[in-house]
């Protein structure tokens, strides 16, 4: 016979643990001052943006529909750091950028490279890397 309080402690503890949480790091500065500049740069030098993540998926001013819906629904919690925030909050020490992280509760990992993050060449071809990688989390 099972202990009812032990299952029910054991359930309890399970269903409570955290969803993984993937990081994605812009290559940006946070303030509204530097959001207009990048928009700015955007805009007018396209070849020269410092950020392909912002690149693919933002566009002047917002973030695009497609990932924005696609982020929605990932079985991961999903947040997004500009990179003085990143080393505010994670690693003063950091210097690869854009990059994306998972932290499945015991710190971070790399998730997505800041070259493959500089490869990609459009949003698709980030969807489908990290539909793969959280695929393989378990």
């Amino acid at each position: 016979m099972y202990n009812s309080n032990i299952f029910l402690a054991l359930f309890l503890n399970k269903s409570m643990e955290e969803k993984p949480k993937l990081i994605f790091v812009y290559n940006a500065e946070s303030g509204k001052m530097n959001a207009i500049k990048d928009s700015i740069k955007k805009i007018f030098n396209k070849s020269g943006y410092e950020c392909n993540l912002c690149g693919i998926t933002y566009g002047a001013f917002s973030m695009k529909k497609d990932w924005r819906d696609y982020i929605r629904d990932l079985d991961v919690d999903v947040e997004f750091l500009h990179k003085d925030e990143f080393r505010g909050e994670y690693d003063p020490d950091a210097n690869e950028f854009p990059i994306a992280y998972i932290d499945k509760g015991s710190g971070l990992e790399k998730f997505i490279s800041q070259p493959e993050m500089d490869g990609f060449q459009n949003i698709e071809e980030l969807k489908s890397a990290v539909k793969e990688r959280i695929k393989n989390l378990a």
